[in-house]
């Protein structure tokens, strides 16, 4: 096959594809977020890591100690963006809740890259706690929608605005419902 025959059987596959690609429908959105009080979580810094572990035990409402899959070390876990009553029965009901769903089983905490560069981890993060299996629970943002926490502003570049933003809506409707610590 001559060079200039190559080139024409190029020339002719390069417009076929083309004009397959023009005709092809525009890609469409797979969830929409127009409706949605807090914005879009797609245009927010993706910049977060999970560090994914089994959560070997529950220290109060806010704290889990989880064995972390990679290197096989203990971090303490600090939930981002709840503050949950230290005494008292909301305090104890609080552990018992994040224990019932938390205690082994295998979690992804949402921290920020930072944490990645660090030579020595420490041994305490904050983040935010999901549950790997089923829906991917969010810890923190179940105890603020069942009034066991309230919404506590994070320090800058522990949580997302838009998750911030949901746990706000969550202690507005636990509060309207009179749950927890609104009652």
């Amino acid at each position: 096959m001559s060079r200039e025959h190559r080139i024409l059987v190029a020339f002719v596959v390069l417009i076929a594809l083309s004009a397959g690609a023009q005709t092809a429908p525009p890609a469409t959105p797979a969830i929409n977020f127009s409706d949605d009080p807090c914005g879009s979580p797609l245009v927010e810094s993706q910049l977060w890591y999970s560090v994914d572990g089994r959560v070997a035990s529950v220290e109060d409402g806010s704290t889990v100690l989880i064995a972390s899959t990679k290197k096989h070390s203990r971090i303490r876990v600090h939930l981002v963006g709840v503050a949950v009553e230290k005494n008292g029965a909301l305090a104890s009901e609080a552990k018992t809740r994040v224990s019932e769903l938390t205690l082994n089983k295998s979690v992804g905490v949402l921290v920020n890259t930072d944490w990645l560069y660090q030579k020595k981890k420490p041994a305490d993060v904050t983040g935010v706690v999901q549950l790997k299996e089923g829906s991917g629970t969010d810890v923190g943002l179940f105890l603020v929608a069942t009034g066991l926490a309230r919404a506590k502003e994070p320090r800058a570049y522990t949580m997302s605005r838009y998750t911030f933003c949901k746990y706000r809506e969550a202690e507005s409707k636990a509060k309207s419902d009179k749950l927890g610590t609104w009652q």
